[in-house]
């Protein structure tokens, strides 16, 4: 009897401990909370709104996905009265499981269907922003448009972010609207980095993954974004960027790609809708960087023969610059149409406000480091002659140079960029 009394205790504290392995298993799993109401309310479990769906997702700890189908058929706006709740977990939200949505290319020919706009209502604050804690985390199929604030905000320490599929200035259907001043973005489109603090972003992937389409089944070829219709208000003045990575207090850059995406063009690749639009001080780049220290940080392809075409930028209709660099390091800028369309082969140039500005601006900011470990094109170090199309790029049809470098310093830098085109 006594033996039995200490085996059962000794079974009963192992089924216990059992209990809350498995407890604690379950609380971990990822739940799905699905949009049903394009309202901008705190929500409820019966009416859930994107706000109501991220407080959740934010209190549960496990990764989590949301979802838009509960939304019904049609284009459904989301008019916001302030920012969205800042994303503190890992969480996918995924626009393109809303009804009628479909991914798809970009170019003349896209049968890409985005059903879920974020009019952003000209609040002056951000719309997302990804936080410490929200590692792993992904956004696509999204038609952001319509504020003075920064669509997406990611001022912290974070490893893991795929922005993919999304319009940023545009409506769901490509189109700027019948009234543009209604859709523009009078801020930079996607703020990387703290005004405050240093901060070190790994694995940030804004378009093509490169994955070869093993990405929850999604596919290279589908992951662009567009960014385009920008504008740089005359009074609270100030650049109005695509991408801003801003790194004047410090902002260290790992293993990152922009990659597959279109900026100042609309989604047919040929129509121009541009960056840092407004005159007499027109003022924006699509793709600028300020102070970052960068580690296998890629503008373009990578050349590593997964979806290498797939993975060029198409960037055009600035107002100033292509690409912007402020004391920048270990960035390459490969296989991109940088003043074209989308064939490579039509001018729609970039520095429009004046035609002095280079497509290309590497060069010091004052304060921080001298530039180096640029890399524009074939990099004889890490690249073949079987690369060589792939990273190529063609500078063509601007308003100024090609590409422009200063108090650049004696370390390794190399520039390599092809014949210019004449479209």
């Amino acid at each position: 009897m006594k033996f039995f009394t200490i085996f059962y205790r000794k079974y009963q504290k192992f089924s216990f401990a059992l209990f809350l392995i498995l407890f604690s298993i379950h609380s971990l799993k990822a739940s799905t909370y699905d949009v049903n109401n394009n309202g901008d309310g705190t929500g409820s479990s019966t009416v859930r709104t994107l706000r109501y769906c991220i407080t959740q997702a934010n209190a549960n700890p496990g990764a989590d996905i949301i979802t838009f189908s509960g939304l019904g058929t049609g284009t459904h706006t989301i008019t916001l009265t302030s920012s969205l709740p800042d994303i503190t977990g890992q969480v996918s939200i995924q626009g393109y499981t809303a009804a009628s949505a479909a991914q798809g290319p970009l170019g003349p020919s896209s049968s890409r269907s985005i059903r879920i706009q974020i009019n952003g209502n000209d609040i002056t604050t951000h719309m997302f922003a990804f936080v410490g804690g929200s590692d792993g985390s992904s956004i696509s199929g999204l038609a952001m448009y319509n504020t003075k604030g920064v669509c997406i905000f990611v001022p912290a320490n974070i490893n893991g972010l795929h922005i993919w599929g999304n319009y940023f200035g545009l409506l769901g259907n490509g189109s700027v609207g019948a009234t543009p001043a209604d859709t523009r973005l009078e801020s930079s489109v996607l703020f990387i980095g703290s005004t405050s603090v240093a901060a070190t972003i790994s694995n940030l992937i804004i378009g093509t993954n490169g994955d070869g389409g093993s990405n929850g089944g999604t596919n290279d070829a589908n992951e662009g974004n567009v960014i385009a219709n920008t504008y740089r208000d005359a009074v609270a003045g100030g650049s109005v960027n695509g991408i801003f990575f801003y790194g004047d207090v410090g902002l260290t850059l790992n293993n990152s790609k922009v990659a597959g995406n279109y900026f100042g063009l609309l989604p047919d690749g040929t129509t121009v809708s541009p960056i840092g639009q407004n005159v007499p001080v027109a003022e924006g780049c699509p793709i600028s960087f300020i102070g970052t220290v960068g580690t296998n940080v890629t503008i373009g392809t990578d050349a590593n023969g997964i979806s290498d075409a797939a993975e060029r930028n198409i960037i055009s209709g600035s107002t100033i610059y292509g690409i912007q660099m402020e004391s920048a390091s270990g960035i390459n800028i490969a296989g991109n149409y940088i003043g074209t369309d989308y064939t490579g082969t039509t001018a729609k140039p970039n520095a429009t406000r004046d035609g002095i500005y280079p497509a290309i601006n590497i060069q010091q900011r004052a304060g921080l480091f001298a530039p180096n470990n640029i890399v524009i094109g074939f990099d004889d170090r890490i690249h073949t002659a079987v690369d060589a199309p792939f990273v190529r790029n063609v500078i063509s049809g601007n308003g100024g140079r090609a590409v422009a470098a200063a108090t650049l310093n004696q370390g390794p830098s190399s520039f390599s960029c092809p014949p210019r085109r004449r479209p």
